[in-house]
């Protein structure tokens, strides 16, 4: 039984080490700006981190199928339709245009209270959605891809795809919410709050060039 659970525990410690390259690779790549990390920076601030969960929740959950999609094959099936990349770009373009707009009127002074009440953050099916049009997402979805180890099963490979998905954009996304809600504590001066929704608005907005080279 020793032998056995020693054995056991060389090929988990294997497998891992198999791995490591892949989860390594994804999780600088979550934690590095890019569009998730603006939005959810710029919601944390807005509108609290207990009201930004959905919108976490939402990219954790749409990043783990993007993965996962990828490890049986499917983005690289869609990436070998030129029409319908130039339509996920050019809608993933229009998409973070708008997004910019909601950044700079959810700090703006001077709005009626109506306008005010209107603005929210993500919901989870919208930042869910956002995934599969977000230039980051999917190009580190796509070239870690070549990180995973040969002669692995289709069922190894799922399982890891589904734990660095949530693992990666777990970490990254909580922690940005959080830097986003402690700039709003630091930050309570309504100007100074319009001035970092601009520039926030306009890292988001610098992200474009990615998005339809």
């Amino acid at each position: 039984a020793f032998l056995n659970g020693r054995t056991l525990y060389l090929k988990v410690i294997i497998m891992i080490s198999a791995f490591f390259p892949f989860f390594y690779y994804l999780f600088i790549g979550a934690m590095t700006p890019g569009p998730n990390n603006v939005m959810l920076t710029a919601s944390g601030m807005n509108f609290g981190y207990r009201k930004t969960v959905p919108h976490i929740a939402g990219i954790m959950g749409g990043y783990t199928t993007l993965l996962m999609l990828c490890v049986i094959g499917v983005g690289a099936a869609v990436k070998a339709f030129p029409e319908l990349m130039f339509a996920l770009k050019y809608f993933g373009a229009a998409y973070l245009l708008y997004l910019s707009y909601k950044i700079v009127m959810a700090g703006r002074i001077g709005l009626d209270k109506q306008r005010k009440s209107t603005a929210r953050p993500l919901s989870f099916f919208e930042a869910y959605a956002f995934q599969f049009v977000n230039p980051k997402a999917l190009v580190f979805a796509l070239s870690s891809m070549s990180l995973l180890p040969e002669n692995t099963s289709m069922i190894a490979m799922m399982i890891a795809a589904f734990i660095a998905g949530i693992l990666c954009s777990g970490i990254s996304t909580n922690c940005w919410a959080l830097i986003g809600q402690a700039i709003a504590k630091v930050f309570r001066d309504d100007k100074i709050r319009l001035i970092i929704n601009l520039i926030l608005a306009a890292l988001l907005l610098a992200t474009l060039p990615l998005m339809i080279s």
